[in-house]
């Protein structure tokens, strides 16, 4: 849909003023530079999907070029690719609701060319589809039915393609003489209509889905003593019928005051009038209403044509002043929500309207009086986009992020155990117009960043584990899950060891350094016990005796086998009675002897299968 100058009447107590400078909305994303200098005005074109197609002409040394580039749902604009092969200008874009773009544009000595962008694939080849056509436009519909129309020696044709995809058939002449500002538009089942100036008077054609043009209709006749028409813009409302929109400038008045007019079929007419009322946008939204955008005294007016009735309701103005000689754009969204967005002497700005509600919220998107040109888009979430020309006439982009992100793919496991193994956990999560960050909590003070992340609870309970997705803008979108934790089980009882528990019978005696040990006897001792008495120290009588064994009564008399002389110790010596047996600790019972002091023995042991002594085993 090309922007057209139309002019609109308003009753002064319904407009709805927003006074004050544009403040930055926390929703529009950073502005985008895709273009060096030398460019011209963009056109931008998006699809229910988020896919977005923008084109413009560019100054490239001795030529111009035309350029396209593509952003899927979820990328980045990727690399602008050239179109044409001769001098290039006037590109147009549209797009269908699968996502399949075309571009049309004119090439010096060729005429209209058009080349298919497919939503899988690249660019197709293009073609001519209006040879030596100028003042191209086109319009693709929902279904992918496209019409060009272009003026061939001041004659205006029309070209179409049925469908999404194939070529475009023969343009075919539909005026019977020399046209002015054409415009067209295409509904979802492939209706089309296009709108034209011609000898004074607006005229209406219009096309039945897989049909042809047939004869025009007269819309309004130039009234030659009161008024002159100009600039019809044309739209398809929710009922099929063909809505014509222009400008009539009043020649009886010496303000030459401008009438706004629509007509939803040829013969019949209404008309609006304020006397500064110009240039106009002109769309339909997802549930049938035809939506315009126009220039009211200092102000941006917002109002949309009600299906079935013929009359406009007014919904709110916005300032700042729209510079002199530019149009406004205007766009709706699946949520029905309208995006308007013009150039004033200041910059680009931006308002946006809610579906259900009377209030426009304005944005300045650009700052510098050499802004200006803005085109714009919306897709199925009522995220829009916005494209212009900067100061330094480069093309540049901004978003307005109007959906949260969606979650998808939440993995979280139901149970778990405390002090158990981390549990892993992940998320993804999408957004048409940018990355997303994944935040998580874990319902114990935790937190943690990213797709794929791990934790560990210290504690039995059942936790609400909860991962947000957070987009560039700040909206965010969440989803909770449920762990039950359950109690570390209790530790497995340490098995019993079997221990030598040796009784000993003991007897000493001590005259000051002597000590002589005159009884020593083992009873209670387990199968196959066995004992073994050491001494260390200066002058022993004995350092390692042999093994003893017990009797049949399981009894060890220690004593019995010694020499007279080896029971006889010093002070200052230690004994070791070492006892053992398979499959048991050992015991061990130790006496340091010291003068005059009868020996006490300390309990020590040693490891099953070794014969180093401890303190503990």
């Amino acid at each position: 849909m090309r922007r057209s100058a139309f002019l609109f009447l308003l009753c002064a107590g319904a407009l709805l003023a927003f006074a004050g400078a544009a403040s930055a909305s926390p929703s529009w994303l950073p502005a985008q530079t895709l273009t060096a200098t030398d460019s011209k005005a963009p056109v931008v074109a998006v699809a229910p999907d988020g896919t977005t197609v923008l084109a413009w002409s560019r100054v490239d040394g001795a030529t111009t070029v035309v350029e396209a580039v593509r952003r899927r749902p979820g990328e980045a604009f990727g690399t602008p690719v050239k179109l044409n092969a001769a001098e290039g200008s006037n590109p147009r874009v549209g797009i269908d609701a699968a996502g399949n773009a075309t571009i049309a544009w004119e090439e010096d000595g060729v005429g209209v060319r058009a080349a298919r962008l497919p939503a899988a694939t690249g660019f197709e080849a293009a073609a001519t589809v209006v040879a030596n056509g100028s003042g191209a436009e086109l319009a693709v519909g929902a279904g992918g039915t496209a019409v060009v129309v272009a003026q061939v020696a001041g004659v205006l044709q029309a070209a179409i393609r049925p469908g999404a995809s194939g070529a475009f058939g023969t343009a075919t002449p539909i005026s019977a003489g020399t046209v002015l500002d054409p415009d067209v538009a295409v509904a979802p089942d492939g209706r089309a209509a296009v709108a034209w100036l011609e000898g004074g008077d607006i005229l209406l054609d219009e096309r039945p889905a897989g049909g042809g043009f047939g004869a025009a209709g007269t819309i309004r006749s130039r009234d030659e003593d009161a008024y002159e028409v100009s600039e019809p813009a044309v739209a398809i409302d929710g009922a099929g019928r063909g809505i014509v929109v222009w400008t009539e400038d009043d020649l009886g008045t010496a303000a030459e005051g401008t009438y706004l007019n629509s007509s939803v079929e040829p013969g019949a007419w209404v008309s609006y009038w304020h006397p500064t009322s110009r240039s106009a946008d002109l769309v339909t939204g997802p549930g049938g209403a035809v939506v315009g955008t126009w220039v009211e005294n200092a102000f941006l007016g917002v109002g949309d044509l009600t299906p079935g009735t013929g009359s406009w309701t007014n919904f709110g103005v916005a300032d700042p002043t729209p510079a002199a000689g530019t149009a406004p754009a205007v766009a709706v969204g699946g949520d029905n929500a309208t995006v308007a967005a013009w150039a004033s002497g200041s910059g680009v700005h931006a308002a946006r309207r809610a579906a259900g509600t009377n209030l426009l919220t304005s944005a300045q998107l650009a700052t510098g009086a050499g802004a200006g040109d803005p085109s714009l888009g919306a897709d199925g979430q009522g995220n829009a986009t916005a494209a212009w020309l900067s100061p330094a006439r480069r093309v540049t982009v901004a978003s307005f992020d109007n959906a949260v992100p969606v979650l998808t793919a939440v993995s979280v496991p139901a149970t778990g155990r405390a002090g158990g193994p981390a549990l892993a956990m992940s998320a993804a999560a999408s957004d048409r117009l940018g990355p997303v960050t994944l935040h998580w909590t874990f319902g114990d003070g935790a937190t943690a960043t990213g797709s794929a992340v791990r934790h560990a609870f210290g504690a039995a309970g059942t936790y609400q584990v909860g991962v947000t997705a957070v987009d560039a803008a700040g909206n965010s979108s969440r989803a909770v899950r449920s762990v039950t934790v359950a109690a570390a089980p209790k530790p497995p009882p340490r098995p019993q060891v079997a221990r030598v528990a040796a009784s000993a019978d003991l007897r000493w005696r001590v005259r000051g350094k002597q000590i002589k040990l005159e009884r020593m006897r083992l009873t209670r001792m387990p199968a196959g016990a066995e004992a073994e008495l050491r001494c260390k120290g200066k002058r022993c009588p004995i350092r390692r005796t042999r093994i003893f064994t017990p009797s049949k009564r399981g009894a060890i008399n220690v004593v019995k086998p010694l020499e007279i002389d080896q029971r006889r110790f010093r002070a200052g010596q230690r004994l070791d009675l070492r006892i053992s047996a398979p499959g048991h600790v050992g015991q061990v019972l130790r006496f340091n002897l010291r003068r005059g002091k009868q020996p006490k023995a300390l309990q020590r042991c040693m490891p099953i299968g070794s014969t180093s002594v401890r303190q503990s085993c």
